[in-house]
């Protein structure tokens, strides 16, 4: 069964503020290869990403976040893997956190290290 693939607005503007067209066009790739078989290919995201998949990307340096729902593969967001480890996620000062529940709020943004501070 082949799955529809839907990007975010939110992720679409993170794909292109990526200056590298080979790293965009292979995270393009990889996200068009969940059309095949989604659940199977990303990791399980548990406790308050429960719901989400993770798929790494470009030698394991970037990670797409996605969700699946029905016949159709939602994706969230992408990021470099630096930027979304587990430290930052439970950072109270991480901008996005509580925000990002699959379906609810498909917010996922890493473009400002800034906002840590």
């Amino acid at each position: 069964m082949k799955y529809t693939i839907e990007i975010t607005p939110q992720c679409n503007e993170m794909l292109l503020e990526i200056s590298d067209n080979k790293v965009r066009q292979i995270l393009f790739n990889d996200i068009s290869s969940l059309e095949n078989d989604p659940q199977s290919k990303g990791k399980a995201l548990n406790k308050d990403l429960e719901g989400l998949y993770s798929i790494r990307s470009y030698s394991q340096k970037y990670r797409i976040i996605y969700s699946v729902e029905g016949e159709k593969v939602l994706v969230n967001g992408v990021a470099l893997i630096n930027k979304v480890d587990k430290k930052n996620l439970n950072d109270p000062k991480f901008p996005n956190k509580g925000k990002f529940a699959p379906s609810s709020n498909p917010n996922f943004s890493t473009k400002n290290k800034s906002n840590r501070n």
